[in-house]
């Protein structure tokens, strides 16, 4: 009886298997974890990037990417153009539909998490532990923020270039094969074409030894040629860097990441060619950032930023502090917020400082261990911290803590953690084996939740606010933008309460003078609100809203001149926007200005033209300098877009009977 014949099955086919799998399973428990969040509107700084952002209403608008006037015209307050340009590309698609743009973040963070799987793959040739840092990653409750926001879309892009860049710098040839197929391929043509060198004749050779060597010879051909086809790998991930770059400064840390990989995982033989050679591009790259980011597109805004209490040594107490909450929120990312007070500590004394110390040391200690036992876990563990370097107020920052920093650093948490609990199931005769996998299923299953009802938090900017105060009581912009939400909903007592509160808590918070000043504006209250509005602009003088609001009401009071010196100020800081560009033409208007006037009228037009107002107050002028034709044609406009504008009805008929 002859034996049974096993045929093997093709390793390359299972793995492929294994990979469509595991991207299937990625995509479903993606948007099993953010199905909610499309049904959530504008929120935070969305109101100032997305609704209230006309530049990118217009594809015209693109040059304006690569100008000087980029930030007063994205409402970024760094040079992020391949974000703005994905908001042109929404807008295009969604026009101010919320849903579109919250669909475009969740297939981002999708799209991350699956170059996050082929990455670890790659690294740590284990198809379980990459998808299991790919579910941590997708799930995790504290990466919400960057999802649910759409002006923090700066962070998801970010990633999927780091991460894309990281990922073609390790598939991409050994720097030696690189650079000698760049140098010598002419010389090398001949062996790929099977001419074979000519070989000394020797009396033992035999067909099978001939055979052999010509084997051996068409594989090392084939891996040649193998490494020649992706020579382009390289380049293409310095490119990716680059958009990284210019999607969020934090993409900075790669090389240094990049150089620790190959020094702890990668060979130690390639380790000085790729110093000499591969890492001199990604410095280039980043020099080039920083000519462009700090010389070319300089931001005054991000000038003005100082450290906690104008101190360096408070600074760093603060820092302490924060770097040690960032570790807490990984492992348990309960009370999430959106604006966290970090208190100002003078004394490393103080207890939370102890603290913060003495799990930062923890820390370092277990990265020691690390370090002799598993370079894998010890490279995680410095991805963590590397990453994080950009946002540790080093150069003075807006926020000196936010959940969407942690959006790269947690992928070496993700990498970290899977690692570990494979090591643990691998063990199986250790009786905690099964235990290990219910616990890790049960965190799984608790992070979807909690990233689920996290979107809720998100749903509008009252509900935003309200759940940012009942975790944060002392955050003091929360106070205030919901006191002018509770104004504007006609609950006017408990808006002012909350005005009030936000000023007791911090008195130099020019947004809530700003407000303030919006609340006497709508009472009538002018010279009240001018105040106010003053007020807010000593303690920023960069406050657009102020210099806009201030030019209100100096239009409303009729002091034309202190107006139209305003709004100038507005635009010189915001560019180009219809309502103000409106007010600035009226008080041109009022003054008798009517070539200044029309000038800032068409202006307005070319950012809105669909504004009957504005076509018919060009109407006007137009007739009041003799320009009948014109003067038709504009009123006609206007009751193109409004066919019941009493005005342009008025002044048309009037207009239609002069000679």
């Amino acid at each position: 009886m002859h034996p049974k014949i096993t045929h093997l099955s093709n390793p390359t086919r299972h793995l492929q298997g294994e990979a469509i799998f595991a991207v299937l399973g990625l995509i479903i428990l993606s948007f099993a974890a953010y199905l909610n969040a499309l049904s959530n509107t504008f929120v935070f700084d969305d109101v100032y990037v997305i609704s209230g952002n006309y530049f990118i209403r217009d594809w015209q608008n693109i040059f304006g990417l690569f100008t000087s006037k980029y930030f007063a015209a994205s409402g970024e307050l760094s040079y992020r153009p391949v974000v703005t340009l994905s908001y042109f590309v929404d807008y295009s698609l969604w026009h101010l539909n919320p849903m579109g743009y919250h669909l475009t973040n969740i297939v981002l963070h999708t799209l991350n998490s699956v170059l996050l799987f082929f990455f670890v793959q790659l690294m740590v040739k284990n198809t379980p532990v990459a998808f299991l840092a790919s579910l941590f990653f997708i799930c995790h409750p504290v990466l919400s923020e960057a999802v649910n926001a759409v002006s923090y879309r700066e962070d998801i892009l970010a990633a999927a270039f780091f991460i894309t860049a990281f990922l073609l710098y390790v598939k991409s040839p050994a720097p030696n094969k690189l650079f000698m197929y760049w140098n010598f391929k002419p010389f090398r043509t001949g062996m790929h074409h099977g001419v074979y060198p000519e070989q000394k004749q020797d009396s033992s050779a035999s067909p099978q030894n001939d055979k052999r060597r010509r084997v051996q010879h068409d594989s090392v051909c084939h891996s040649e040629r193998s490494e020649e086809s992706k020579f382009y790998l390289y380049p293409l991930s310095l490119l990716s860097y680059l958009f990284a770059l210019f999607s969020k400064e934090m993409a900075i840390t790669l090389p240094l990441l990049i150089f620790f990989f190959d020094y702890l995982i990668g060979s130690r033989r390639t380790f000085t060619n790729r110093i000499l050679r591969f890492y001199l591009g990604y410095i280039l790259v980043t020099i080039f950032y920083l000519l462009v980011r700090f010389w070319w597109f300089h931001n005054p805004v991000e000038s003005g930023v100082s450290y906690p209490q104008e101190n360096l040594w408070f600074n760093f107490l603060a820092m302490l502090k924060v770097l040690a909450s960032y570790p807490k929120l990984l492992f348990f990312p309960v009370n999430l917020n959106a604006d966290y007070i970090v208190p100002v500590a003078s004394s490393p004394w103080d207890m939370s400082c102890i603290l913060s110390l003495l799990l930062i040391i923890s820390i370092a200690v277990i990265g020691c261990r690390l370090f002799f036992h598993s370079k894998l876990l010890f490279f995680s563990l410095l991805w963590f911290f590397v990453a994080l370097l950009p946002v540790l107020n080093i150069v003075p920052i807006g926020n000196i803590m936010a959940e969407r920093y942690l959006y790269i650093p947690v992928i070496g948490f993700c990498i970290m953690g899977s690692y570990f609990i494979m090591h643990m199931s691998a063990l199986r005769l250790q009786p905690f084996h099964i235990p290990v996998w219910f616990l890790t299923l049960s965190i799984l299953f608790g992070f979807v939740w909690q990233t689920s009802s996290r979107s809720r938090d998100w749903r509008d900017e009252f509900t935003l606010w309200s759940k940012i105060i009942a975790r944060e009581p002392n955050s003091y912009k929360a106070h205030s933008s919901l006191g002018i939400l509770l104004i504007k909903k006609g609950q006017e007592e408990e808006g002012i309460s909350e005005l009030r509160t936000s000023l007791s808590m911090n008195p130099s918070y020019p947004d809530a003078h700003n407000n303030i000043g919006t609340l006497y504006e709508q009472k009538g209250m002018y010279d009240d609100a001018a105040k106010e509005y003053r007020c807010a602009l000593r303690l920023n003088p960069n406050l657009s809203e102020a210099h806009y609001n201030l030019g209100n009401t100096y239009l409303k009071t009729s002091n034309y001149a202190k107006a139209v010196a305003e709004y100038k100020l507005y635009l010189s800081g915001k560019g180009g926007h219809p309502a103000v560009l409106y007010n600035l033409g009226v008080a041109y208007m009022k003054q008798g200005m009517l070539d200044e006037s029309i000038m800032a009228f068409q202006k307005s037009l070319r950012w809105n033209p669909m504004n009957a107002d504005t076509h018919n107050n060009l109407g006007v002028i137009f007739t009041r300098k003799g320009q009948l034709s014109n003067a038709i044609r504009e009123f006609r406009e206007a009751l193109k877009y409004n066919p019941a504008h009493p005005d342009a009805l008025s002044n048309l008929g009037a207009v239609s009977e002069l000679p």
